[in-house]
């Protein structure tokens, strides 16, 4: 099985990626920064190309802005 991570960096992204290589998946992770794959979601041809030649079987989305003042200011 072959998994894509969006936001592997973060929390969520960290544990989906122990968990799905301790059941011996082969993992890609993406993320903004600091991942194998640099991948800004919010760049919609960028998130397109990834998820094309991802050549995953299941995709997880554990990506996220995490600085409430900046939701709070742009709700979109």
């Amino acid at each position: 099985m072959r998994a894509l991570i969006l936001g592997s960096t973060g929390l969520l992204g960290q544990a989906l990626s122990r968990h799905c290589r301790q059941r011996g998946w082969d993992v890609r992770e993406a993320a903004r920064r600091n991942a194998p794959v640099r991948l800004d979601i919010a760049v919609g041809d960028a998130l397109r190309s990834a998820l094309e030649h991802a050549d995953a079987d299941i995709i997880f989305s554990a990506a996220a802005l995490i600085d409430l003042a900046a939701c709070e200011a742009d709700p979109e």
